[in-house]
Parts: structure tokens; sequence; C-alpha cells
């Protein structure tokens, strides 16, 4: 089986198509991603005043970000919280056998480990009602429970499923928790951790050991194995000296594979800023350009530079190192200060670092697959429908055009497919038919792009897309299933709310399936080859799908440990 998580970014197809609305059926007819509309422009709109404006420089892409859905799994079994029972229910995927494991009141948040954990991963459950967290054993072991900062919202674990993170964010609501401050926790007890003010991010290396901080002070590595009582972590900068205006709640993030490398970056500078974390320092890298987007997978990150036409791809981080040292070399910098080079040397390649002018201009956004075999160049500017395919073993390019624009793309693994995301544009759709171009550009939408032959599938849909599922065998047919937003508080329910689109990347074949309670989660467990669906129940409803053929079973009630269908 291939991975389970991707993130995908898509492109547009000639061909549209509606899911039918019939469950089972050939789509035929309308089913019920930092990717909004680039700002786009050189220039400020005219000032009431009869002012033109002063040039600006490109705006940032901000292309909706859209994952494959990642549930709470182990192995065969989905861990689902029940805030009623004040329990999770761990529920065989191929049995149907529910088992209701007691955590703390009111849990929340459900985090496993990754595939192929050691035998001291543990799944943590987040307890909202009484500000703990859970450690759950997979092998049914003992339980341990340990509390937290008051009022943490989120958290996130190791791959490893040794230590976890719990944190307030600010952006969610509810009530307020410590800004400056998480929770490390793990089988030997919680520890609170002091760090800069108002976190932002927490990242991890690969290998489970550092956690980053992210916060307006900049990061604050901390060895988790190492944290064995409550303590301060001073926050370090994240751009060395001279580039002390640069503020930090607009710098992004990338963290290399091997956890030591971390690269920032912002679109109001043609620089990065690179930190070697376990030296503790900071360089700065000249561009040529701002970067407008970015995509990292494995040891290759991809940048988007709109303003000059370009993508820069770098080998971390030894592509870093080359690029720094061969632009001290021709004078760039000098004691730390840039010396900005001629307008015809302001792109030159080092190993490992390297640009590419593309085809079409002012594509500000990418996507890589999952190997980092693929890469996509498109924009959210809905005046532009063309985007750039880039094999990056040879960095050829192909130049795909949609017939609508792109709000973002999903990758898969092994850069065999990209499902792209479309937005719909104002206006009633009553009147008109699907060959009508007003009808498809006031329709929301998807496309399937098969890479290998540049062909692609548009499917039509009335809602807007919330969830995405890859299934990718080692042998046979991938299929994706989707879900759309659910009706907002006191919004009618559509029939469309409660279905489930299966798409068949192979033959581009799409199909509805037909739920009795509205989705509000789904993913994949691999180990069983099975969809799951969580759906909105009083007493709890998940259904099962077999993700090859789409055979249903589904259980009701297992908050109540009963129902099977």
């Amino acid at each position: 089986m291939r991975g389970q998580k991707f993130a995908i970014q898509l492109l547009i197809a000639a061909l549209a198509v509606f899911a039918t609305a019939a469950c089972g059926g050939e789509s035929a007819g309308p089913p019920g991603g930092t990717n909004d509309a680039d700002a786009g422009g050189d220039y400020q709109p005219p000032t009431d005043d009869g002012d033109l404006g002063e040039p600006q420089p490109p705006q940032p892409e901000v292309p909706e970000t859209y994952t494959y859905s990642q549930p709470a799994i182990v192995g065969d079994k989905v861990y689902v919280a029940n805030e009623t029972l004040d329990a999770v229910a761990i529920i065989d995927s191929r049995s149907l056998e529910i088992q209701a494991v007691p955590v703390g009141r009111a849990p929340t948040k459900v985090v496993a480990p990754a595939d192929g954990a050691g035998d001291d991963a543990r799944v943590m459950v987040l307890n909202s009602g009484d500000h703990t967290v859970s450690l759950l054993d997979p092998e049914g072991g003992e339980s341990l429970h340990v509390p937290v900062m008051p009022h943490a919202n989120r958290l996130q674990a190791t791959a490893s499923g040794r230590f976890g993170v719990a944190w307030y964010d600010s952006s969610e609501p509810g009530p307020a928790g410590d800004l400056s401050a998480v929770t490390v926790v793990s089988s030997a007890g919680s520890f609170d951790v002091a760090v800069g003010f108002l976190v932002r991010q927490v990242l991890f290396d690969e290998v489970g050991e550092r956690a980053l901080v992210v916060s307006d002070d900049g990061v604050s590595v901390l060895d988790l194995a190492a944290i064995e009582s409550d303590r301060f972590v001073a926050p370090r900068p994240l751009t060395p000296p001279g580039f002390e205006a640069v503020d930090p709640a607009e710098l992004r993030l990338h963290l290399g594979p091997q956890g030591d490398t971390l690269v920032a970056w912002t679109p109001s500078q043609p620089f990065l800023f690179v930190s070697d974390l376990s030296e503790d320092t900071r360089v700065a890298i000249a561009l040529g350009a701002p970067p407008t987007g970015a995509a990292l997978s494995e040891a290759t990150l991809v940048f988007a530079l709109s303003e000059a036409d370009r993508l820069l791809t770098i080998t971390l981080p030894e592509g870093l190192e080359a690029a720094r040292a061969d632009q001290e070399a021709r004078g760039l910098w000098v004691d730390g200060a840039f010396v900005p080079p001629l307008a015809e040397d302001a792109f030159v390649d080092s190993e490992g670092f390297v640009y590419l002018s593309i085809e079409v201009p002012a594509l500000g956004s990418v996507v890589l697959s999952e190997d980092a075999s693929v890469a996509m160049a498109f924009t959210t500017n809905p005046q532009e429908q063309r985007a750039v395919l880039v094999a990056m073993a040879g960095l050829e390019q192909r130049t795909v055009r949609f017939e609508k624009e792109v709000r973002g793309v999903l990758a898969d693994e092994d850069g065999s497919t990209f499902l792209v995301i479309h937005p719909r544009r104002p206006g009633s759709r009553e009147g008109l038919t699907p060959s009508d171009p007003e009808f498809v550009e006031r329709s929301h939408g998807f496309s399937v792009l098969d890479i290998g032959t540049a062909q692609t599938r548009l499917v039509l849909t009335e809602l807007e897309i919330a969830r995405a599922v890859l299934f990718a065998p080692d042998t046979g047919d991938a299929f994706v299933y989707l879900s759309y937003e659910n009706p907002q508080p006191g919004a009618a329910e559509l029939v469309a709310h409660r279905e489930i689109v299966r798409v068949n990347l192979g033959t581009f074949r799409s199909e509805v399936m037909r739920l009795s309670a509205l989705p509000d989660a789904m993913g994949l467990i691999p180990g069983s080859g099975r969809v799951y669906v969580n759906q909105v129940h009083p007493q709890g409803r998940i259904t099962f799908v077999e993700a090859a053929t789409g055979e249903r079973q589904t259980v009701t009630g297992y908050q109540l440990n009963s129902g099977i269908f």
C-alpha cells in the first residue's frame, strides 16, 4: 500500500462531467490546498483623489490548503473521540467490533502515531474538559492521563508516537489560554515549557526527537527526550543580523528532512533565511526576486518566483550551502551586508540550486508530488487558466490549460495524478444547461489530471469540496473519495450534502454514494483497504467503504456500542 498522506493542487480539464445524484451511478448529473484568487496586479488601484498609486511588487498567492484526510488510525482500528461518554471508541474496521476506552472529560482531538512506530508509541487524546492528555497503548496496556496547560486546543505528536505537544492556538474559538507556553507530553509525564510570545506553529523532525515551536519572537528548539521538568527555552531569531525589520509573523517555514535546516521566507523579501539548528547560526541567500509560493517534498524544495517567471529548485541542505558560498565568492555578501548584483547576474545557478524559466508567465504557486518527481506551477489568478508541469529529473516542461481557474491542488505520492479544486463564480445557474459557459463558471468542481498523458477530466459539483481521501494500492486503479462542506447553521440541507463522490483515477469514472447522515470526517485505513466516513448522528455513525470496490458497511450507535448494518 502506498502512502496515506498527500497535499494536492490540481489542474483543470477540457471535459466537463457531472457527478450523478444516483447512488453508485455513472457521473451524469449534478451532485449536491496556505487557493483564493490572486490579489495580483503590479499597481494599486486609483485612490479617491485620483492618485494612480505607486508600483507594487507582485502579491503572494494564497491557494486554498487542501490535504488528504488523516484519521486517528493504528493498524486496522479507528479511534474516535466520544465527548458524551468521556471515552474513545476504538472500531475494528474488519470485524466492526467496538471497544470504549475511558479518557478524560470532553475528549476533542485524537492523534495516532505513524505506521511502523515502535512499541512505546501511544495514541494521544486531548481532553478539553479537564485539561489533560490521555496516552493510550494500542496494544491494550494501561492508559496514562497527564495534565496540560489550561485551555490547550491543539495537540500534535511526533511520527514515532513517543512525544506530543499541546498548546493554545489563539486563532481557534474558545476560552483563552497561555500565549507563550506549550506542554510536552510522553509516557514520562507532562512538562510545561515557556517559549516566545504567541505560539503560531509546531514542527517536528522526521525521527521525532526535536520540536520547533514558532512564535512571534522566533523559534524555540526543544530536545524532547531531554525535557524532564518545567523550563524556559528561549526563542532564537529566524533571520540573520541586518534583517531585524522582517516581521516574524510574515515568515513561512520549511524544515529539512533531517531536522537541522530551517528555511524561512516571505513574499516581501527576495531572500531566503536559513538557520542551521545544530550550530545555531543563520544566513541569508539572495534569490533575485521575491518568492510567492513554495513546496517541500523529501529533500527537494521548490519556489515560485512569479515576478521573474521562474521556478527555483533546491536540494536540502547541500544546495543552500553551495548557493551561499558561491554568492560570497561573487561578492554579493561583504561583512554580512548584501551587495546587489547586476541584473544579468541576479539568477545564477549553484550545485543543487537551479533556476528554471517557465513557459507561462506570472505563475505564483507550486506543488510537488510526494516523491518529488513532478512539480506543477500554477496561479490562483482567475485570468490565467494555464499551468506548467515540470519533470524534476530533467526539468522538462509541459503546459496544461484548464476550463476554470484553480483554487487548490492535491498531489499524489508518485507523480501519477494531480487533483485540482476549482471555485465557482457568483451567479445563478437557473435556466442554464451544462453546455453553457456560464453554467461551468457558476459551478464548483474538481479536475483529475493524468500526468503521464496530460489528459484531464473536469467534474462539476453543486457544493464546495471539503474533504478528500486517496487510495493508491500497489496494483490496480487508484481512487479518490470526496465529500462536501456541510450546510451553515440555519441553512437548508441539500441532498448533495450527504453524498460522497468516488473517482477512479485510472479510468476517470466518477460515481456518487449517498449517506443517511451528514459526513463530517473521513480517511483511509491502509491495513484493511477501507475508507471510513464519520457522520453527524446523535448516537454516532460511521460507514466503512471498501476502497477498491465501493462496497459499504455502517456502524450506528458506536457511542452506545450497538447497531451494525
